[in-house]
């Protein structure tokens, strides 16, 4: 009889190695299957074992035995050295709990998630028949045109918004199975947002930003890029559990400019003024910069002398499908004690990856290319915000640390 665990990727003598948590919290190390990228994906889904006769291990109803055969003329893998950054070291420490993303997730075969005649929007809407293709506003096909599709809840079927199902489920009497949920995620378009630099909405606001702050150093612009996966608005409105921040017109993923001005104002009230808020505030520089209330250095409310603008995507925004994985529902619930027979409860949530976006900082008050703040120019304390205190949702485990993305 097989029995239920948690399948594990741990590290040890400096090399990576399989092994299955017990129930009881004992590990199993397996040494000899071959760790692999496709198998590190798997670390923290529950697994069943039996190691009487023939071994096995399934995970998502396949035997790893298997699946990943050791090849004896490889050299033992060893920890590449780029993993003892800090920032991955972050996300790692966390996959025990939270994999970093499922095995199907990035299959590209799977299906597109819309389908107007599953969707809650009005009849005669419904009715009319929209191809995928023609669908180029991201804002409306995920959240107004949300998916509602069959579920199993307990002993119960009832339905569900989703925009990213990873396998087919099916159900029905032996022999004659029926498809209930087909494997699917939803798929970004955006016209020809991407297709001329003319034509993209960041080079737009560009020149707007340009003929706003026409004088020589009044308009800064800098591009990063997430170091891995970033996501804003996760606890956002949302018809599902969880949020993405899209521009309200066009369905970009972007970053609001009060995010970019909260992000730099935290990290030089931490670097500079020890987290304190208030010994910032009696410092006359920081209230002309980021503006103060009544209670400030400046003795009267201040509107901020630096104009922050929304951080748009100068490539093609790359969405993705990510995962948050409860391992212990029944104790998060008060109905039960954490152990690792539990069935996981995965929730999935909308990462931007591998996309480029352009900040921009004006001020008609102050050269901000040659202006320094602190030893500092305001660019270079938004890089130092961005590349070590990161910005947007779950900071703590590696999203949201970005790089600056300067051209060849």
């Amino acid at each position: 009889m097989l029995k239920k665990g948690t399948f594990i990727i741990i590290e040890k003598d400096g090399q990576f190695m399989a092994a299955v948590r017990r129930a009881d919290g004992g590990v199993i190390e397996l040494p000899e299957v071959a760790i692999t990228p496709e198998l590190q994906r798997l670390n923290g889904q529950a697994c069943e074992y039996l190691f009487k006769g023939d071994k096995i291990v399934k995970v998502d109803g396949r035997n790893i035995f298997q699946a990943h055969k050791p090849e004896t003329s490889k050299t033992p893998q060893t920890l590449n050295p780029a993993q003892t950054d800090w920032k991955r070291a972050l996300r790692e420490s966390a996959e025990e709990d939270e994999p970093e993303i499922i095995e199907k997730i990035s299959k590209p075969n799977l299906q597109d998630s819309f389908e107007s005649s599953k969707s809650r929007v009005p009849n005669d809407t419904q009715r009319v028949k929209i191809s995928k293709e023609k669908v180029d506003n991201f804002s409306l096909k995920l959240n107004q045109f949300a998916r509602w599709d069959w579920q199993k809840d307990g002993n119960k079927d009832g339905n569900k918004l989703y925009f990213f199902n990873p396998k087919k489920i099916e159900e029905g009497p032996k022999g004659q199975k029926e498809t209930k949920l087909d494997a699917f995620k939803i798929k970004a378009n955006f016209g020809d947002l991407f297709k001329k630099n003319e034509d993209q909405l960041a080079h737009r606001q560009k020149i707007a930003a340009e003929f706003l702050f026409s004088e020589a150093g009044q308009l800064v612009t800098q591009k990063f890029r997430p170091d891995w996966r970033f996501i804003t608005g996760l606890g956002g409105h949302s018809v599902y559990e969880t949020g993405l921040t899209l521009h309200h017109v066009y369905g970009i993923p972007y970053i609001p400019a009060s995010s970019v001005k909260g992000v730099l104002r935290s990290w030089v009230i931490c670097q500079k003024f020890g987290n304190d808020e208030k010994q910032a505030l009696g410092n006359e520089v920081f209230c002309r910069i980021f503006g103060c209330p009544n209670e400030s250095a400046l003795g009267t409310a201040h509107r901020g002398s630096v104009t922050f603008f929304d951080a748009l995507p100068t490539t093609p925004p790359k969405i993705e499908p990510d995962i948050m994985n409860s391992h212990y529902p029944k104790w998060y619930g008060g109905t039960g004690a954490p152990v690792d027979t539990d069935s996981p409860n995965p929730v999935f949530f909308l990462t931007v990856v591998d996309t480029t976006f352009e900040f921009l900082l004006g001020s008609k008050n102050w050269n901000l290319q040659t202006e320094r703040f602190w030893e500092k120019t305001l660019s270079e304390w938004l890089t130092a915000a961005l590349t070590s205190h990161g910005i947007g949702a779950k900071t703590a485990v590696g999203y949201g640390y970005f790089t600056e993305h300067k051209a060849s």
